[in-house]
């Protein structure tokens, strides 16, 4: 993930996504990029929707989940 994240420090939401790694750490903290499924990233989304945010809150996350798929398929 440190990886990750000092590629996309440009980002200009990179904060927001540092705080939406920060709510998965505990699903995820034990996993490597390659390991992490699209099933394992849905129920996290799942999880997360369970707790009451907006759906845009969710599909913020979604944006991050996909940006992190991404990247997992590439290495």
């Amino acid at each position: 993930m440190k990886k990750w994240l000092v590629e996309q420090a440009e980002k200009a939401s990179i904060e927001d996504d540092k705080k939406h790694l920060r709510w998965v750490h505990p699903y995820l903290f034990d996993q490597k990029l390659s390991d992490i499924s699209k099933d394992m990233l849905d129920g996290i989304k799942d999880a997360k929707k369970g707790t009451g945010v907006s759906n845009a809150t969710v599909n913020s996350k979604r944006s991050l989940k996909d940006a992190l798929e991404l990247k997992r398929t590439m290495t």
